[in-house]
């Protein structure tokens, strides 16, 4: 029995060029741990990522990896449906364009004990050629900080910036909590993350083990989010605001979300952009769950045009950071991005 199953799902991985999808493959091979099996799943890929896979399959026995097709249910399904082919004690999780460190589960392997139910890692950004334009996302960039997380608020509140990448969760209370939620296709990584600290004990361990690449290509599941972001948001009211009364925990969820909505607006601000147009949809439905102040603002602001909106958007949110002290990173982050 493998200490470790990853699991990778796959969509049209292969629909520009095979080249991201090798390049995830050639990091599971090249671990410097290799007590492990990689399930594939294709969720319904019309393109040639199955050629792709099984030609990789017939190069290298030497890898124990299953690979199955099935119809497009979306990331969080894939995963679901790969976990139950797992023998391994720990579930990992690849992306089909990211990347490990070599060892990654060497690391972390040192790392684990009996009683840790999900460990996670910090990660670097890349971008499509490989080149790393964002360097520990947790310590340099302060995403999702605190790190490691100590208490709900810490989770409810704040982003947690914790991708599948960085998880190795143990497959007993993977299955206890019945994985990710299929609901959900952007989100579910903190969702799953909140129901395991809910029950189980989490260890972080300060290290990038995780290349997450950002590409064109990224935009296209951004739809998918926005849609999650509400799903999500509104599970959080439910299931901890105390029936709806609890209403520092309402504000604060919501501010927490409202705040990730703009700066996803602001990035794809251009008159008529469906992705714009939707975000500003869902922010009017969190608004009138905002603190008082921030409430009448933004109310006022919603009946200016555009432009003007956009442009008290960006100072707001330029003055958020400058409070709390990240504008320097702020501004080495965008510059990278720009």
């Amino acid at each position: 029995m493998p200490t470790f199953s990853i699991i990778m799902p796959i969509y049209n991985a292969c629909q520009i060029n095979d080249k991201y999808l090798l390049e995830a493959l050639e990091s599971i091979r090249n671990q410097t741990y290799q007590d492990i099996e990689l399930i594939i799943v294709n969720d319904g890929s019309i393109d040639k990522s199955e050629k792709v896979i099984k030609d990789y399959i017939s190069h290298h026995p030497e890898i124990c990896i299953q690979y199955y097709y099935k119809e497009n249910g979306g990331q969080s399904h894939a995963r679901n449906f790969g976990a139950n082919f797992t023998r391994g004690e720990y579930l990992c999780f690849l992306d089909q364009d990211d990347l490990w460190a070599e060892n990654k589960l060497e690391l972390i392997t040192s790392q684990l004990d009996e009683d840790t139910d999900l460990l996670y890692t910090d990660a670097d950004i890349i971008d499509e050629e490989g080149e790393t334009i964002a360097e520990g996302i947790h310590k340099n960039y302060k995403l999702g900080a605190p790190h490691p997380k100590r208490c709900l608020e810490d989770i409810l509140f704040k982003d947690v910036a914790v991708m599948p990448g960085v998880m190795t969760v143990k497959k007993d209370i993977f299955k206890t909590i019945s994985g990710f939620d299929e609901n959900l296709s952007g989100y579910e990584d903190d969702d799953l993350f909140l129901r395991i600290f809910e029950i189980g004990k989490i260890k972080y361990l300060p290290v990038s083990t995780l290349k997450w690449r950002h590409h064109s290509g990224n935009c296209i599941l951004m739809e998918g989010i926005i849609k999650s972001r509400l799903i999500y948001w509104r599970k959080l009211i439910i299931n901890y605001t105390d029936n709806g009364q609890d209403l520092f925990r309402i504000r604060k969820i919501s501010s927490r979300f409202f705040k990730e909505i703009l700066h996803q607006a602001l990035i794809q601000y251009k008159k008529d952009n469906m992705l714009y147009l939707a975000n500003i949809a869902t922010a009017k439905e969190i608004m009138p769950s905002l603190p008082g102040k921030k409430r009448i603002l933004f109310r006022l602001l919603f009946l200016l045009n555009d432009r003007p909106m956009i442009n008290i958007f960006r100072i707001y949110l330029l003055l958020e950071r400058v409070i709390a002290g990240n504008i320097i990173r702020l501004r080495r982050f965008v510059r990278k991005f720009a």
